[in-house]
């Protein structure tokens, strides 16, 4: 197996998506931790390749909204078409999937 590096590409400087930390801890504070954003990293990056950009910043979007406000997420759910909502079931999916991999 390679070692990849988790350090974010110019094109990806921003970490979004399931890149991002979970709750207030640094990734560092914890080895599952640390691979969980990596595994979130690594997803982002081929969900940007696979799909677009754009839908990265819907997925940020709705994982943002769920965090904040449960009414707000579902008025963002509702609002959006088939194609998207299967994409982002199936992200969502394949992160939860790699988390209980990590």
């Amino acid at each position: 197996m390679t070692n990849r590096s988790t350090t974010p590409t110019s094109q990806d400087s921003t970490p979004r998506g399931f890149a991002s930390p979970l709750g207030d801890t640094e990734p560092e504070d914890s080895s599952l931790e640390a691979d969980l954003v990596m595994l979130g990293s690594l997803l982002d990056q081929t969900l940007r390749r696979q799909i677009s950009e754009a839908f990265l910043d819907t997925l940020d979007t709705v994982r943002r909204a769920s965090d904040d406000d449960l009414e707000s997420s579902m008025e963002l759910l509702d609002g959006l078409d088939l194609a998207t909502s299967s994409q982002l079931v199936r992200a969502f999916s394949m992160y939860f999937h790699l988390a209980n991999v990590a």
